[in-house]
């Protein structure tokens, strides 16, 4: 933030925020500058930063901004991993959804000495003020998102869904399933690209989707068609409904997977081996997040490649499908 964005948040000049913040404010009242004093603080202004941002010191610390809490512990794991193989340091913000914290995050990092910023927005439409930080901030900068795939000059590419979807869709078919129901809450971000990978899938097999084959909840009609033989196996968006799916299943006193084959998407390897009758899919949060801090470091450290496409694993070398 500079001086000039300071004296327009606080209603003032910019004369009377040099003045306070240079300790020449004998006839400014106590209640400005006590005002000023708050948002300074508030926005971690300092006097003159645009000429410590014009020549900064090497402090091998970046930044990371996520746009609500950590989504997943293995990413933080996975940027923490790179960091320290190359000798550098990282400060964690979140925002929380809330677009006045995402501003004072950028603010403090911008005014700080980290060498560059991983910036996880809040929106894909960044708002006047974020891009005036970032450009103001003199940092290298990119933008990423650990959900739904955001495209801009900026933005890392993020994790395929799409692709997760397809391989385990293909490993549903090569087991012999031609009728695979999937379940993806409406409300989820990635759910049209997971099931774009999923019809993928099906026509590159020669397999006809319905969308009778596809659900938004577990209900009667899905159920229904379990009973009736229609549908062999459930793909699922996430872990949380495959496994209620898999209770409800027991209920009815089907066996899985000798009955019926469960497969999912899974945040967490004790859900893996605690619950080994479903078909897990560890989602690759530890590369992604290593993945990040790579192309920052080689951006901070100039290199040509510093934009890279994702790749990991596409064989997912731990998947273990379970059928009958």
């Amino acid at each position: 933030m500079n001086i000039k964005e300071l004296s327009q948040l606080a209603g003032v000049s910019v004369s009377t925020v040099s003045k306070i913040m240079n300790h020449k404010d004998a006839n400014i009242s106590t209640q400005t500058r006590e005002h000023v004093l708050s948002l300074a603080k508030e926005y971690n202004y300092k006097p003159y930063s645009f000429v410590r941002n014009q020549y900064p010191e090497k402090s091998s610390i970046f930044g990371v901004v996520f746009r609500d809490c950590i989504p997943d512990e293995r990413l933080l794991k996975g940027l923490m991993n790179i960091a320290r193989s190359r000798g550098y340091g990282i400060t964690v913000l979140e925002s929380h959804l809330n677009p006045s914290q995402e501003l004072k995050n950028l603010a403090l990092l911008s005014s700080s000495n980290v060498d560059g910023i991983l910036f996880n927005p809040i929106s894909k439409s960044l708002s006047p003020d974020v891009q005036s930080q970032l450009s103001q901030s003199k940092k290298p900068y990119f933008l990423f998102s650990a959900e739904e795939e955001m495209v801009g000059s900026d933005f890392l590419p993020a994790m395929s869904y799409r692709n997760m979807a397809e391989f385990l869709t293909e490993k549903l078919v090569e087991a012999g399933h031609s009728r695979i129901a999937l379940i993806a809450e409406k409300d989820s971000p990635i759910r049209g690209e997971f099931i774009e990978g999923f019809k993928n899938c099906l026509y590159k097999n020669s397999l006809p989707f319905t969308e009778d084959l596809l659900f938004s909840k577990d209900n009667d009609k899905f159920y229904r068609s379990i009973s009736g033989g229609s549908t062999t196996a459930v793909l699922s968006l996430h872990f949380q409904n495959c496994f209620r799916v898999y209770q409800r299943l027991l209920n009815r006193h089907l066996h899985i997977p000798n009955d019926i084959s469960l497969t999912t998407l899974c945040k967490h390897q004790s859900n893996i081996h605690n619950f080994s009758e479903i078909s897990a899919l560890l989602i690759p949060f530890e590369a992604f997040g290593e993945y990040l801090g790579k192309c920052l470091i080689a951006q901070m450290e100039a290199s040509q490649d510093s934009k890279t496409p994702f790749l990991p694993r596409r064989n997912h070398p731990h998947f273990c499908l379970h059928t009958a």
